[in-house]
């Protein structure tokens, strides 16, 4: 009877796998260096990459102080209440001018009326002069 042993059964079909899985490895091998960046593309990939965070990082710093101005300049802006409250102010100031300019017209016509009679006083006084 023959010994089939685990041994025997390497032994004679050793050469068979060995060739069997180099040529699945280098198979594997091939796929998976299309699968993956080599070395060179991924620091050009690096670089590149860093070039563009570099210009976000300076457009972000821009915006950055762009909004700490804007923050200040509206910092002290009125809220809704003090706006209303002003502009109740300034309607209150044109009614003021508006009277204003009614008595200053008054003030003119009566200065007109005064100013007109003085002169006719003063042609009567000059023509009761000359006599």
């Amino acid at each position: 009877m023959e010994d089939f042993s685990l041994i025997k059964q390497v032994k004679e079909w050793w050469w068979l796998v060995s060739v069997a899985s180099t040529f699945l490895f280098a198979i594997a091998m091939l796929y998976l260096r299309d699968k993956f960046t080599t070395k060179e593309e991924h620091a050009r990939q690096t670089a590149e990459l860093s070039a563009q965070i570099e210009g976000v990082k300076k457009d972000v710093g821009g915006v950055g102080n762009r909004v700490v101005k804007l923050e200040s300049l509206t910092e002290n802006l009125p809220d809704r209440d003090t706006f209303h409250a002003m502009a109740e102010r300034i309607g209150a100031v044109e009614r003021g001018v508006a009277v204003t300019t009614e008595t200053v017209r008054g003030v003119e016509k009566m200065v007109g009326k005064v100013d007109h009679t003085l002169t006719l006083i003063l042609e009567n006084q000059l023509k009761e002069a000359n006599r």
